[in-house]
């Protein structure tokens, strides 16, 4: 199919694509779910849904908050867009099983945030930063070394995916915003 020029020129915003992983330990059980980084810098418009007067008021306003844009790739329901917002750097080496880490960043609430980039990348949610200590949620999977950039991220869950114009030219992403626990 061809790239349409017009369509590309309303995708102005960028998202990662993470997908859920889980793994089973020696029993057959499911262990603690995580998100992998699939894709990066995937170009989007990303908006906030503008429900209806009427739906607002009645109450029919489903679960999605916001509609996202974008050219058809592998992203089904239950996938995170992470909108990548502020960003800090690491003041000092972060090891795997770290539940705290060193940004040069101000005091503040937490949040989600990316650390590092590509096959390193590792989503966390950062519970406040004091003094430059930004407290996680659970400890680190992955090493990440100074310097590396921290991304305070607004992430949303794909809850539906349409095929809007039809063969394959563009999908319209349903999504919710996520509060969820990687």
């Amino acid at each position: 199919m061809a790239v349409d020029p017009c369509f590309l020129a309303f995708l102005r915003d960028v998202v990662d694509i993470w997908k859920p992983t889980a793994t089973v330990n020696g029993r057959g059980l499911l262990e603690q779910g995580a998100y992998e980084l699939r894709e990066s810098a995937v170009p989007c418009a990303l908006q906030p849904l503008r429900a209806s007067l009427v739906a607002a008021l009645t109450g029919q306003v489903g679960r999605i908050s916001h509609v996202a844009y974008l050219e058809p790739t592998d992203v089904v329901a239950g996938d995170l867009l992470v909108e990548r917002r502020v960003s800090a750097v690491l003041t000092a080496d972060a090891h795997a099983g770290d539940r705290t880490i060193r940004l040069q960043a101000d005091d503040g609430n937490g949040g989600w945030a990316v650390i590092g980039e590509g096959a390193e990348a590792e989503l966390v949610l950062i519970e406040g930063v004091m003094g430059g200590e930004a407290q996680l949620s659970r400890p680190l999977a992955k090493a990440h070394a100074a310097q590396s950039f921290v991304w305070f991220s607004d992430c949303h869950e794909v809850v539906e995916v349409c095929d809007e114009a039809g063969a394959g030219h563009h999908l319209r992403l349903g999504l919710k915003q996520w509060g969820g626990a990687p």
